[in-house]
């Protein structure tokens, strides 16, 4: 009898474990969605900024602050799936660029209103997640390559800018968010220099350009 019981819950709890499961994907698909249409959205309002109140004033609107915010706090929520096992991706790399934007955002930002830093670092970051969440949506081949591509343009601009940015602010910040200030310079100078020869390879390989024989799973 209690063989018989087992046969029976068994099946029906898998059934549920796979209906679980698939609810979980599915609500990650649609944030992720929700996400990619952000980043959309706010490149599409960093150009018409750009071309109709001028590129120093961007931080000055109201709609760039909350959107970068919320969309930076999804991709925060992100490296949590990471550490958690539920998302796969570069945990160190995860946490020391995201630590750096969400400094630069709250620290950074509103001391620079009015100074490029502001524009060529959001553009960099709106187009690097544009082009990286795709991968996660859609999959395939093309979005693969597109995915580990852009970064290989973008994350220059991006560390570049931030590094850029948090020089400019020095003489507006005090104690703590200086010295912060100038660890994360450090960080995105040295560790940057670091980091991106592989992203290169990874964008070569991508586009096999290093030869089948060579390529590994990332």
């Amino acid at each position: 009898d209690h063989w018989k019981r087992t046969c029976r819950v068994y099946p029906c709890q898998l059934a549920m474990a796979d209906a679980a499961q698939t609810q979980k994907i599915g609500f990650w698909t649609a944030v992720n969605i929700v996400a990619w249409h952000g980043w959309t959205a706010l490149a599409t309002r960093l150009c018409m900024a750009v071309f109709q109140e001028g590129a120093r004033s961007i931080w000055e609107l109201p709609e760039v602050v909350s959107a970068t915010i919320v969309l930076e706090a999804v991709c925060i929520v992100e490296v949590g799936r990471i550490v958690f096992g539920g998302l796969k991706g570069n945990l160190s790399l995860g946490i020391g660029l995201h630590l750096t934007r969400a400094f630069v955002i709250f620290a950074i930002f509103p001391c620079l209103k009015d100074h490029m830093a502001c524009p060529v670092v959001l553009f960099a970051w709106a187009f690097t997640e544009i082009c990286r969440y795709p991968l996660y949506i859609f999959g395939g081949s093309l979005v693969s390559k597109l995915r580990y591509v852009v970064p290989v343009i973008t994350f220059p601009l991006g560390a570049g800018g931030e590094a850029w940015g948090m020089y400019a602010a020095l003489p507006q910040l005090e104690g703590f968010f200086r010295y912060q200030a100038m660890f994360h310079i450090a960080v995105n100078v040295i560790g940057g220099l670091c980091v991106y020869p592989g992203l290169v390879k990874k964008g070569a390989r991508s586009l096999g350009l290093l030869g089948e024989g060579k390529s590994k799973k990332t």
